[in-house]
């Protein structure tokens, strides 16, 4: 088993953004410091043992996501203990179907943000490599979960997989609990309006442009880290490799600096059909623009409004 740490943040020519969770500006969230993140099970200090550990993906911290983290949240309260999450990089997904259509609902950078504003103690973010993806089930809870990061108590949904193959499932899970000393909370999915809130609904609300419909299963607007590539009124702007885009036409979304919660400002974003001339129209937003120039992203929060597509 090997992991791999990234030293620097990254913005490729393509679009891409990636980089590692911890070099996000600590205005993101509420408490300095927190989440500590960890690539590598050794990692973990003394006061991070003993977690409570949300396991999934979690491509779009959505309403069913939330529900796992408030049970966490009130264990990790009533028994004194920290809380933390496990979502490797990249998705699963995108390193077995490379070059897939893009699918992802956020980037590194977003997903890392959320889960700064989530209260969770330390996000363990390892590589989803060759070398990860083929441990069984049992050595991946022994070196991992046990060994590595030394959990209490696990928590997931029902339909969590885990393994090479996706061989291990939450039966297998609590078993391995009982043999290894931690204990298994899975959890029913939630559903809204009589559907199981996931990813994959919010995916067809994105791709059909209902960004009221995504924005309402997330349980706060959809947001997106545009890589700027020229810093004038309109901005133009390179849409993230991986991620889901939605219909081409135009947005309402409100604007701010990677990082930053307290400026915003509205915008429209106009979507083109070959992506090549994607914008952000501004009415008076020429200081965060200025802002965001120096990191060279600047992130949109989707407005829960009808698009007009072209």
């Amino acid at each position: 088993m090997s992991y791999h740490a990234t030293n620097r943040d990254s913005l490729r020519p393509d679009g891409d953004i990636t980089g590692p969770p911890d070099r996000l500006p600590d205005a993101a969230c509420p408490s300095l410091g927190r989440p500590v993140i960890l690539s590598h099970p050794s990692e973990i200090s003394p006061d991070l043992r003993g977690s409570i550990m949300l396991l999934g993906n979690f491509d779009g911290f959505h309403r069913g996501h939330q529900h796992l983290l408030a049970f966490a949240q009130a264990k990790a309260r009533a028994e004194g203990r920290p809380l933390g999450a496990m979502s490797a990089e990249p998705h699963p997904r995108q390193f077995f179907a490379p070059d897939a259509a893009p699918f992802r609902l956020t980037c590194p950078i977003t997903k890392h943000q959320t889960f700064r504003r989530s209260g969770f103690d330390f996000v363990f973010s390892p590589t989803f490599d060759a070398d990860f993806a083929c441990q069984d089930p049992e050595e991946f809870v022994a070196a991992v979960l046990v060994n590595g990061l030394g959990v209490s108590r696990v928590v997931t949904g029902r339909n969590f997989r885990f393994g090479a193959r996706r061989s291990g499932d939450t039966r297998l899970l609590r078993e391995l609990g009982l043999r290894y000393g931690f204990t298994v909370s899975e959890l029913d999915e939630l559903r809204v309006n009589d559907r199981i809130c996931g990813s994959s609904i919010i995916r067809q609300h994105i791709q059909a442009g209902d960004m009221a419909a995504a924005s309402a299963l997330l349980g706060y607007p959809w947001h997106v880290a545009l890589r700027i590539t020229t810093a004038s009124n309109p901005v133009e702007i390179a849409w993230p490799k991986h991620v889901l885009r939605p219909p081409p036409g135009s947005y309402g979304v409100a604007i701010r600096p990677s990082g930053d919660t307290l400026q915003h400002s509205p915008a429209i974003l106009f979507l083109s059909e070959d992506s090549v001339a994607d914008r952000l129209e501004l009415s008076s937003a020429q200081q965060i623009i200025h802002d965001a120039a120096i990191s060279g992203l600047i992130l949109a929060e989707f407005l829960p409004c009808p698009s007009r597509t072209v």
